[in-house]
């Protein structure tokens, strides 16, 4: 739930990339909705694959400005901007997997990420070496299990990331073309779609980073006493010190099953729920219309998993 709640953060990292993809999504795709001959709105909210539905149709004549790195920019068409993203696409999906997963699993290249100072992922350079791997694998690993489970949507790690990718890439440039048409930034829709339930969700990561802390702490404290407990079993009524330190014990290890029934139903909660959500667009993977409502139901139950794992002790 946690990873399908944070698709907000699943987006172009690349500036350049971003740059040139607001500049051909202005161009080349929202002059073919206007027009409604080669896909419609409805066409592009309910897609599963939006890159390979405007792709596929980009205008041989209609143009738009591409920037390289470090290069001055060049006047070029659709069709030739599509060769020039499927060139790029794979080297701006490890970008975006490497910043996400960071994001997500920073425990995993904490010690690496401490020697060199934290917060930056990407190196600079061109290659864009990740400097979170192991957070990397761990994303690209869990992400299609993660929508398979929830949302039984088959696809491999970097169709799902490109999917959401494009996404935040449409609304990004749908703003854009709004503001550079004379309007003012559509502040309502772009809070809706980046919404944070900030209360919330801090206290949902509170409970499921101190509570495993807290155990461990308890178990610590408690399997120590035993030592000072054995001496007060020869005194009278010693043996209800012994018991009260059992109950203590079996309180503690209780927690694990419990957690694991709480996952299970919790699991299965927004699976139905994605699921059903998923299928009123289209049931074989995220679209435009129902990226939005799958992650505001993704945080309501992530966060509701959280308040209800603070029970449990």
């Amino acid at each position: 739930a946690n990873l399908l709640a944070n698709q907000k953060i699943m987006t172009i990292q690349d500036e350049d990339f971003a740059e040139n993809m607001r500049s051909f999504i202005s161009q080349c795709v929202l002059y073919d909705l206007a027009l409604g001959r080669k896909y419609t709105i409805k066409d592009l909210r309910n897609t599963n694959n939006i890159w390979g539905l405007v792709s596929a149709n980009a205008s041989p004549a209609r143009s738009f400005l591409w920037k390289d790195y470090r290069a001055r920019g060049d006047i070029i068409t659709c069709q030739e901007g599509v060769t020039k993203f499927n060139l790029a696409w794979s080297g701006a999906i490890d970008q975006s997997a490497c910043a996400v997963g960071a994001s997500l699993y920073s425990n995993k290249d904490a010690t690496s990420a401490s020697m060199m100072g934290g917060g930056v992922v990407i190196d600079g350079t061109a290659s864009g070496v990740c400097r979170s791997p192991l957070a990397q694998a761990e994303f690209i690993r869990f992400l299609p299990i993660h929508y398979g489970v929830m949302a039984t949507m088959s696809g491999n790690a970097s169709e799902t990331l490109k999917q959401q990718m494009m996404i935040s890439a449409l609304v990004d440039a749908q703003d854009q073309a709004s503001v550079m048409s004379g309007n003012a930034s559509n502040y309502a829709a772009r809070k809706a779609y980046l919404q944070q339930r900030s209360n919330y969700e801090t206290i949902g990561k509170l409970a499921s980073d101190t509570l495993p802390i807290m155990r461990a702490v308890l178990e610590l404290i408690c399997y120590s006493l035993f030592i000072f407990i054995m001496p007060l079993l020869v005194l009278p009524q010693g043996y209800k010190v012994l018991v009260s330190w059992s109950q203590t014990v079996l309180w503690l290890s209780m927690w694990p099953p419990m957690y694991a029934i709480l996952h299970l139903i919790m699991v299965s909660a927004i699976s139905m729920k994605t699921k059903a959500f998923i299928g009123i667009s289209n049931p074989q993977g995220i679209t435009l219309a129902s990226s939005l409502g799958v992650q505001n139901i993704s945080a309501d139950m992530s966060t509701m998993a959280g308040y209800l794992s603070m029970s449990i002790p």
